[in-house]
């Protein structure tokens, strides 16, 4: 039997990387939960694996089970957030050592938090705007006294939300009060920071041992949010920015990274 590897989380580049694994000569098993995937139709799968907890409690267990049955599986491919946190969190607890195609958790631990990942590009030299971490409403509304005006006011872990959004925008004390009358429900923490008007500017990048191998460079010019705070729908390639490019290489040396990876700023 050839190699198989598993994929976790639905998500439209689950069905490239089906495809890709699949022309590499892979046998591809679509990991899914009690809802079908749009991965899992596609010619290139060649196995579902259906677990009802795909995201609860009990998943680990699962997934240890099916690693315990199929020597066939020489990989796990998370995609997206939730499921690569939840393999970084199972993977030491399976009954034999499974790759998982990830970045290293402390990398990822740093990118999807955002204190952190301005701590790094700190380190690597990057201008981030003055930020405060608070906790409760009256330090909410302290920090953007402190701040200033216009500030943006978001989760610090990237895949929590805000009022059913990403971020919110808030220039003056009037549209303040308009979002916020009371502390959000479900958050614990929350990050205030000074707000930088600009589009947002995409550098996707692979590295090999702290040094930039390939590289490009988009603008971001519309979300799918009016004030665009919402998802990226319009990009436009641009010629590299040696400033950019250079800040990137800092920071991924640094770092000492390998992998493929993405850079996202705003100049001012």
């Amino acid at each position: 039997m050839r190699d198989s590897v598993l994929i976790l989380g639905d998500y439209p580049q689950t069905l490239a990387a089906v495809r890709s694994l699949a022309r590499g000569g892979y046998r591809v098993i679509v990991g899914r939960g009690p809802r079908p995937s749009v991965a899992e139709r596609s010619r290139y799968c060649s196995e579902v694996w259906q677990c009802p907890d795909l995201e609860g409690a009990t998943f680990g267990e699962q997934l240890s089970s099916l690693i315990a049955q199929r020597d066939d599986i020489r990989c796990i491919l998370p995609v997206g957030e939730p499921n690569i946190a939840q393999l970084h969190d199972v993977a030491p607890r399976l009954p034999r050592a499974v790759p998982v195609a990830s970045v290293a958790a402390e990398h990822f631990a740093a990118c999807v938090d955002k204190m952190a990942t301005n701590a790094w590009a700190k380190q690597a030299g990057i201008d981030v705007p003055p930020s405060q971490v608070v906790f409760a409403y009256d330090e909410l509304v302290a920090a953007t006294q402190t701040l200033g005006f216009p500030v943006i006011v978001k989760s610090l872990r990237t895949e929590r939300r805000v009022l059913d959004r990403k971020a919110f925008i808030v220039r003056d004390h009037e549209e303040f009060a308009q979002h916020f009358t009371a502390w959000p429900d479900g958050l614990e923490q929350l990050l205030v920071q000074r707000y930088v008007e600009g589009n947002l500017l995409s550098c996707d990048f692979v590295a090999q041992a702290g040094k930039i191998v390939a590289y490009t460079q988009t603008e971001n010019s519309r979300t799918d949010m009016p004030d665009d705070t919402g998802f990226g729908v319009e990009f436009r390639s641009k010629a590299a920015d040696p400033d950019l490019f250079n800040a990137l290489q800092s920071f991924v040396a640094i770092r000492g990274y390998s992998g493929p990876g993405l850079m996202q700023c705003m100049r001012c």
